[in-house]
């Protein structure tokens, strides 16, 4: 009898996937985002009404948080982005779980939360190439992608585009620091993971500014 072959899933299904965790991962980012800003408004709300709080409660939860991140989320220390350049050179999946797995995401977003909340200060750009980084490997194990490495650095940099709203910061970022020695057609995909990821963030944090906005202006009239 012969052997019934087995269908093949078409190849546009797996990049829909790719592009599908893109937007995700913006969305999921601009909620993070949000948590942060959240939790350090908490900490300055309950540091004008007591004074004294920050020297109790700040080397306390940095004390839990170290002893959590030791014990349960090793790879989640420091900014990230070591990590995630680590996991780009690297392609076995043991290596790409350790550095870059869902347990380290899911624990660098509270471990961020938690010492902001009590005060820390803290960027979040590298947490969020990290984690950036992370979901778009998750997502690249569901899409079958044989070499994931390209999209931990599309996922690094979409990362930092979504955390700032800022999809051009994102596109250097990845020119500088991430895409050294890829093909243009590799470019090319990580440009549009970038761009969705960009997207994803603005449909749940509407066109923001993280920076503010600066007014200037030049008048050239004599007084």
């Amino acid at each position: 009898m012969r052997k019934k072959r087995k269908a093949h899933r078409p190849f546009a299904l797996d990049y829909a996937i790719l592009l599908g965790g893109a937007l995700l991962m913006g969305a999921v980012l601009a909620c993070f985002a949000m948590a942060t800003d959240k939790a350090q408004a908490l900490f300055f709300t309950a540091f004008a009404r007591e004074k004294l709080l920050p020297l109790v409660l700040t080397p306390a939860a940095f004390a839990v948080s170290v002893w959590l991140m030791l014990r349960y989320f090793p790879a989640a220390s420091g900014s990230g982005v070591p990590q995630t350049l680590a996991a780009q050179q690297l392609t076995d999946k043991v290596s790409h779980n350790y550095l870059l797995g869902p347990r380290v995401v899911i624990g660098k977003m509270l471990l961020v939360v938690l010492v902001l909340l009590c005060g820390a200060s803290l960027g979040r750009e590298g947490p969020c190439v990290q984690l950036g980084a992370g979901i778009m490997l998750f997502c690249s194990r569901y899409a079958r992608m044989p070499d994931r490495r390209l999209f931990i650095t599309a996922g690094g940099a979409a990362g930092f585009a979504a955390a700032f709203n800022a999809p051009l910061a994102g596109i250097a970022f990845l020119v500088e620091e991430m895409a050294r020695g890829m093909q243009y057609k590799e470019r090319l995909t990580i440009l549009s993971i970038i761009l969705l990821a960009a997207i994803g963030a603005t449909s749940v944090m509407g066109d923001y500014d993280y920076f503010g906005h600066v007014k200037s202006g030049l008048t050239l009239a004599r007084n």
